[in-house]
């Protein structure tokens, strides 16, 4: 099989990556197999310009002369083609969307039959191509996050295969090694059934989902993950409002909240010092929702007085 891995992560050290070789070593198990790896950052590749000249000449290639058409020649001749990339504000990092918008070549539409109503046609994701998405994250949980990614894919690449993973810091984490290395076999298996069958069972896809710890386990060693992988407070205090599950995690993100709120504010009035105290209180006790409508009124408050001061 020719496959085609487009990585998208920015970083030599990639934890989506480390579960793409493990999937792609299960592969090399079953049988040998034409693998090209690209990593996308090393590349120049612009944004697409909305031109559609690809759409007047229909030759497969972009108008914008650079690495991408190299890109687009691959794409065609691969069996599968694997996207692996880590989660970026619930969708993928802006390289690896230029390479995906300027796949508009070969989406097929033409303006005919009835007047206005244009005519689509297949594009080589949903007609020939196999296509696998691998996308980590650091969330705890995460259903959610990938909601919107999923839905993208799916209208792009038709019936893609998705593997969403949580918790991959932990792959570079020496006390999670254990749980690092289960995770690593489940792909290496998920590799070799792949290619035995060129199809992936949704019970081995729920069963790469897993997380590899539980939400107290993981929030445990979250100073032990931040250390290689610093978390921005705004981040985390997001994480904990929208998802309070456990005590551990609701008062340490509390206090990442404060401060957070606290830094936009050059001078904060006395009786604000007073509100974060109570906010803290509710913060921890509270149910989700109500947090959520204090955040909202909270960060409207500290958004105004940094805009005054």
């Amino acid at each position: 099989m020719k496959v085609l891995v487009l990585n998208g992560s920015p970083k030599a050290k990639s934890d989506t990556m480390r579960l793409t070789h493990a999937f792609l070593n299960g592969m090399k198990m079953a049988g040998e197999q034409d693998i090209e790896i690209i990593d996308i950052i090393k590349h120049d590749i612009k944004p697409c310009i909305g031109c559609f000249e690809c759409w007047k000449t229909l030759d497969g290639k972009c108008a914008i002369n650079d690495f991408q058409n190299e890109i687009l020649a691959k794409m065609q001749a691969a069996d599968c083609i694997i996207w692996s990339f880590p989660l970026y504000c619930c969708g993928m990092p802006s390289h690896v969307k230029a390479v995906l918008d300027r796949t508009l070549p070969f989406s097929k539409i033409r303006f005919g039959g009835k007047p206005g109503e244009p005519e689509y046609g297949e594009n080589i994701f949903s007609s020939k191509k196999r296509c696998i998405v691998i996308c980590g994250s650091g969330f705890p949980v995460g259903v959610a996050n990938y909601e919107a990614l999923r839905i993208q894919c799916i209208h792009m690449f038709g019936r893609v295969r998705m593997i969403c993973v949580n918790q991959t810091p932990l792959l570079n984490v020496p006390s999670a090694k254990p749980y690092a290395d289960k995770l690593l076999q489940k792909f290496t298996d998920a590799g070799v059934e792949f290619a035995n069958r060129t199809y992936l069972y949704k019970e081995t896809l729920a069963a790469l989902e897993e997380p590899m710890l539980s939400n107290e386990d993981y929030l445990k060693i979250a100073e032990e993950v931040g250390k290689q992988y610093p978390i921005y407070p705004t981040s985390i205090s997001a994480y904990s409002i929208t998802r309070p599950n456990i005590m551990f995690g609701r008062i340490y993100f509390t206090a990442q909240s404060v401060y957070e709120y606290l830094s936009c504010i050059r001078n904060p009035p006395r009786f604000l010092h007073s509100f974060l105290l109570i906010y803290a209180s509710l913060l921890v006790y509270s149910s989700a929702s109500f947090i959520r409508c204090l955040n909202r009124l909270l960060f409207r408050a500290c958004f105004t007085n940094s805009k005054q001061a």
